[in-house]
């Protein structure tokens, strides 16, 4: 596997930029791009990373990989984080409907107070309670469905690396196998590389399978002759 810093080079130059360019797309100094491709910059940071990943499209799990962040076994960490957030959103989201049930049931008996043409000292201290308590039941409630919100980014984060990490290793496990199979094979026979169900690119278009066997049955029939 290239490093990091041969990964954005590549890619850099694929899109025609010059460090300078790619520095201010990702809001870092020309410096740093020159030593994150140079292997001089060591620890490039998760948020400099996906800033990178997006000016020059490439999946932000193959730079955390790259960076030494992820791991094969992070995946499996990935999936427990997930469900962590996802049962701490559920507990923020039942203890919402909890305080806005609360909520509904105290405006249910201001509604006694709003009757009264005069109310009592009494009365008026009753009610001034109970607007006090629904004030603080809809804060925190509101509270509660901020902090839900913002888990439901970090889940939506989780999520992205999850599908980014199984196709990095699916794409990784393909390429083995067909270097295998090229290595392992002195005579290749071409139908095989044609059947063997991944993407064959001819000018930048994938074929389709019903376009691969056409182009196998062409090669075939060229060869016949």
């Amino acid at each position: 596997m290239n490093t990091i810093g041969d990964l954005i080079k590549e890619v850099r130059k694929k899109n025609g930029l010059t460090t300078t360019q790619l520095a201010e797309m990702v809001e870092v100094s020309q410096g740093y791009i020159s030593h994150l491709e140079n292997e001089r910059k060591k620890n490039p940071s998760p948020d400099v990373l996906a800033r990178i990943s997006k000016v020059l499209d490439i999946p932000y799990i193959d730079l955390m990989i790259r960076a030494g962040y992820l791991t094969g076994n992070d995946l499996s960490e990935l999936y427990l984080k997930r469900d962590e957030l996802k049962s701490k959103q559920t507990e923020y989201r039942n203890k919402k409907k909890e305080f806005i049930n609360k909520t509904e049931a105290i405006e249910l008996k201001l509604q006694k107070y709003l009757t009264i043409d005069e109310l009592s000292d009494k009365e008026q201290g009753e009610a001034s309670a109970l607007t006090k308590e629904r004030s603080e039941l809809l804060k925190q409630a509101n509270d509660l469905r901020d902090q839900s919100e913002d888990l439901s980014v970090e889940i939506d984060e989780i999520n992205d690396l999850i599908r980014n990490s199984l196709e990095y290793k699916e794409a990784t496990q393909n390429k083995n196998m067909i270097e295998n199979f090229v290595c392992e094979s002195k005579n290749v026979e071409l139908e095989n590389l044609f059947n063997l169900g991944h993407e064959i690119t001819i000018n930048g278009k994938v074929l389709t399978d019903e376009e691969k066997q056409k182009a196998l049955q062409i090669l075939k029939l060229t060869f016949d002759k």
